[in-house]
């Protein structure tokens, strides 16, 4: 007997290009999860999710559409490790609690390319404020927390791709095509054959010895102050990015610096 693939689940954010999402049809997704002001790009989301701190206008869920409480997704991070081994912004938190709430869909991001330009509009409603530009010291390294996320949605049986048409990103995980929806569940045994079992577990000791799942937060934001050794998290960073085949070296691109 075929298995019906399963569909893929949209996580939208509010970069320019999330615009894009308006022409996706809603039959080639499982389910749509915005972040923050997101929802007023796609009427028919399924699922908001919102940071603690979020202070713009919220929508009024119709039908089958559910409002996330921050507490289902402060305990999706704490499973994972905790809020400062995950990183403290929409994309990466929201991407955890999917991963649990959605495991075996394929999870698509857009609009989360975490990229802050200087000049020019930011989100697609113009300019805003950057969220994963905190000063955070577990957000120095975007790309490595991506990393850590997109070895945890594997684990779930959740493959990662990024429907985006920008060429580079703070979310280094596999782009993918608007026509190629349908076939992103193909992906998943490709994409976990990537990760490096024995790197990973060094990684979970090392975060372990740190101390990282032992913080509680929230899901998201107000600085975390928490002292840490900056030499240690650099190591935690390296050896995520390695466990998914990552230049040990890639770090947070800035649009308008030279990377």
């Amino acid at each position: 007997m075929t298995r019906t693939p399963a569909r893929p689940v949209l996580i939208l954010g509010s970069a320019p290009d999330a615009l894009r999402a308006r022409d996706w049809p809603r039959a080639a997704f499982h389910a749509i999860v915005v972040l923050n002001t997101a929802w007023q790009v796609r009427p028919d989301w399924t699922h908001s999710v919102m940071s603690n701190d979020y202070a713009g206008p919220r929508p009024a869920p119709r039908g089958r559409q559910f409002l996330i409480p921050d507490a289902l997704v402060a305990g999706a991070l704490e499973r994972a490790g905790g809020i400062l081994a995950c990183g403290p912004t929409m994309a990466l938190t929201a991407g955890y609690w999917a991963a649990e709430e959605f495991a075996g869909h394929p999870l698509i991001w857009a609009g989360c390319d975490m990229l802050y330009p200087d000049d020019g509009p930011s989100h697609f409603y113009g300019r805003g404020e950057a969220d994963p530009l905190r000063a955070e010291p577990t957000l120095r390294n975007l790309p490595a927390r991506a990393a850590r996320l997109w070895w945890h949605c594997l684990k779930a049986g959740c493959s990662v791709h990024r429907l985006s048409a920008v060429p580079r990103s703070n979310l280094p995980i596999p782009r993918i095509n608007p026509e190629d929806i349908g076939q992103s569940s193909q992906a998943l045994p490709a994409q976990q054959a990537r990760i490096h079992p024995r790197i990973a577990e060094a990684a979970l000791q090392h975060e372990e010895r740190m101390g990282l799942s032992r913080v509680a937060r929230s899901s998201t934001p107000g600085p975390l102050h928490v002292v840490m050794s900056i030499t240690e998290l650099d190591t935690a960073d390296a050896l995520w990015l390695r466990v998914m085949g990552l230049p040990p070296d890639l770090h947070t691109l800035r649009p308008n610096r030279r990377d």
